[in-house]
């Protein structure tokens, strides 16, 4: 869309899946370069103010996503959501994945994942979809809270599987809510 920006992730094809615990502390992540999250819709001000990365990852029979958000008040996150298929869980802490497995921008899965590691997922508007066999785990820290996902390739009737040359869209996205101020 005319006016955004965006920053390409590239998967590193990996011999194992992460440890899904939230941590992002397996080897698998070090040889994963980290993205920055920009504010695409704003060009003036493109830096968050809090910051958040991104690594992915890839094997033959998943694709994982690593993230780091900073964040100075982490007792204050909204952690309301436990449960699965919960759109509630947008208004939580979250991250927001957007995934077109094919490469064909005409088709979209849908991940919301709370600081919980509570899910909601969908495939475009069928909600009645569920991502079988994902694995998802948050750790709060100090000054920060990290997120593992982790997805089966089987999840996806019509993935391209990863592979040299392979392109995925996505659209990633944070919601912090925990101050209360208006989402970054």
């Amino acid at each position: 869309t005319e006016g955004t920006q965006r920053n390409e992730v590239v998967a590193r094809k990996v011999g194992e899946n992460p440890v899904v615990d939230g941590k992002l502390d397996d080897d698998v992540w070090a040889s994963a370069p980290a993205v920055s999250f920009i504010r695409a819709l704003d060009k003036k001000n493109p830096t968050p103010a809090y910051p958040t990365t991104l690594k992915a990852v890839w094997t033959l029979d998943a694709v994982s996503l690593g993230f780091r958000m900073a964040e100075p008040e982490p007792a204050k996150m909204a952690r309301t959501v436990h449960g699965a298929d919960d759109a509630l869980a947008w208004w939580d802490d979250n991250v927001e994945i957007f995934l077109d497995v094919t490469g064909q921008r005409t088709d979209y899965y849908q991940l919301i994942v709370n600081a919980n590691a509570a899910i909601f997922d969908s495939h475009g508007k069928n909600l009645e979809w569920t991502c079988k066999g994902l694995k998802a785990a948050a750790h709060v820290g100090k000054d920060f809270w990290s997120l593992e996902v982790t997805v089966p390739l089987s999840a996806f009737e019509d993935a391209v599987k990863p592979g040299t040359g392979v392109v995925w869209y996505g659209n990633f996205t944070r919601h912090r809510v925990c101050d209360r101020k208006p989402r970054e």
